[in-house]
């Protein structure tokens, strides 16, 4: 994976899916299979592979019943997806994936969702691709990306490197002056705030916070 060779990388997690040798328990827990679905659905863009794995990993004796109930929700909501219409409006299709996503979880941390939410971003980042770079400040682009950060926000797990904070960047510069940026902003604050342990703008170092005042002054600016 780390390679980029995405096949191999499917390959080597379906066999491991199948070795008796690793506790099907110890693949939810280290996050190998978040990390095979985000490489089946948002890179491969396959939905029969995975939904194949997935019911032989549940079919295996030695699961968990809550892992063997979770990979067979995943493998039913894999077989769904393939039966949804093209998306004419993909940012209005993935805005009721993820809000779907949410609507079987009780505990946040569960990730019953996240086979919604990673196909979700899959059409989002293929439709903010194909609209390019905008001319002005584009509204439905920033939604297009406020959204992409939420879900990244909430599927990052294991080994990928969330781009929470690259996504809201992006929000505020597609619209710094539309309804969303004053929350981007708030947000990537928090998590600045946050990773650096401070409690203030003035305990930052000073490339973080002119990275922030960079970004408050796109907001300030009088409209183009």
């Amino acid at each position: 994976m780390a390679t980029r060779r995405f096949d191999g990388a499917l390959a080597a997690y379906e066999a491991m899916f199948a070795d008796p040798a690793v506790a099907p328990g110890a693949l939810d827990q280290g996050g190998q299979l978040a990390d095979y679905l985000t490489v089946a659905i948002r890179v491969a863009d396959d939905l029969v592979r995975p939904e194949r794995a997935l019911r032989a990993l549940a079919a295996r004796a030695d699961a968990p019943r809550s892992l063997s109930a979770r990979a067979t929700r995943y493998a039913d909501q894999l077989g769904e997806l393939r039966e949804l219409a093209p998306a004419a409006a993909p940012l209005v299709q993935a805005e009721a994936l993820a809000a779907r996503s949410r609507a079987p979880v009780e505990f946040p941390t569960a990730r019953d969702g996240i086979v919604y939410d990673l196909y979700a971003s899959a059409l989002l980042n293929r439709a903010v691709a194909a609209r390019g770079r905008p001319a002005g400040e584009d509204a439905e682009l920033a939604r297009a990306l406020w959204l992409l950060a939420a879900l990244e926000d909430r599927t990052a797990w294991s080994y990928w490197v969330p781009q929470t904070e690259a996504y809201l960047e992006a929000t505020l510069a597609a619209a710094p002056h539309g309804p969303l940026a004053s929350r981007a902003y708030e947000r990537l604050e928090e998590i600045v705030l946050f990773d650096y342990g401070a409690y203030r703008l003035d305990q930052l170092p000073a490339e973080a916070r002119a990275r922030l005042a960079e970004l408050s002054q796109r907001m300030e600016a009088p409209t183009p």
